[in-house]
């Protein structure tokens, strides 16, 4: 009779031990049955971030999750931010820490390309050394890549960089173009170089004097220093009595002349008064030997 009465005592107290220890409230971390996100579908446009949030079961689990986009190059997502990149679609992923549960929202990147350019100004006149920058206007105005190719259909007369600045190198006409990147839409300026006018020249001496067989170098500087045109011509108004040769002056004879210097362009001119003097030659005989004085 006691036994009987022991034993359910006993079983009374292990059940609820039990059941304790299968799980219900225990201390173990929940784990997440069911999750979703806001978005399944999301369009957007490049440049756009976009706030993913993640709904999931039970609301007591455990919140750590693993993102991934399908295709990175089109949009990003770090924590559930996503960033529109370039036109395209990419599936952002969402995922418990074990993989085992996921939700998934397909991205959407719309985009416009290039339907036009417009190049400003249509026409430019510049001076041999000037530059000038030209802009350009890439149509839709939202097209999603706005980049530019510029060339010029002659180097010689004027080039142009990167960024549309124009420099005027030699006379002449050329053309000034802006392509698109995407599409080869064009648009062009026409560039009339023009040249810088010499305005004077100088030489460095205007009255020398030299003996017959020495020379003198003259040194001719050209006013604008950045004239278009460098070109000068030199001659002697009597090679009989100085020669000249690039501005090296030889004395030749005694007596005077003018050494003249002439620009190529514009014909400017500046002059050089030359006294050549004589090296007479005097001979004598001191003590029995010939020598020269």
């Amino acid at each position: 009779m006691l036994t009987a009465l022991i034993i359910p005592v006993i079983i009374g107290m292990l059940i609820p031990a039990t059941l304790s220890s299968c799980g219900g409230d225990g201390d173990g971390e929940v784990q997440i049955t069911e999750i979703s996100l806001n978005e399944t579908t999301l369009n957007m446009k490049i440049g756009e971030t976009y706030k993913l949030s993640v709904k999931y079961t039970p609301s007591n689990a455990s919140t750590k999750f693993e993102w991934t986009s399908s295709n990175p190059s089109v949009a990003t997502v770090s924590e559930g931010m996503v960033s529109a990149i370039a036109g395209g679609s990419t599936l952002i992923t969402v995922k418990t820490i074990d993989g085992t549960i996921t939700a998934k929202c397909m991205v959407n990147v719309s985009y416009k390309e290039p339907e036009s350019i417009s190049l400003t100004p249509k026409t430019i006149s510049l001076i041999t050394g000037e530059t000038m920058e030209l802009t350009t206007q890439v149509y839709p105005v939202d097209a999603y890549d706005k980049s530019v190719l510029w060339g010029s259909s002659n180097d010689k007369i004027a080039t142009v960089n990167d960024k549309g600045n124009v420099t005027a190198l030699t006379p002449g006409i050329c053309w000034i173009y802006a392509k698109t990147k995407i599409g080869g839409f064009l648009d062009s300026c026409s560039v009339a170089v023009s040249k810088r006018p010499v305005e004077k020249v100088m030489l460095n001496e205007h009255e020398i004097e030299i003996y017959e067989d020495k020379t003198f170098t003259l040194a001719a500087t050209i006013f604008p220093q950045n004239a278009t045109y460098q070109s000068v011509i030199w001659y002697s108004a009597n090679e009989n009595v100085a020669t000249v040769d690039r501005g090296v002056v030889k004395g030749v004879l005694k007596g005077e002349t003018y050494i003249k210097v002439i620009t190529e362009d514009e014909e400017k001119v500046d002059s050089c008064l030359v006294k050549v003097l004589s090296t007479n030659k005097i001979n004598y005989t001191p003590y029995g030997n010939e020598e020269e004085w």
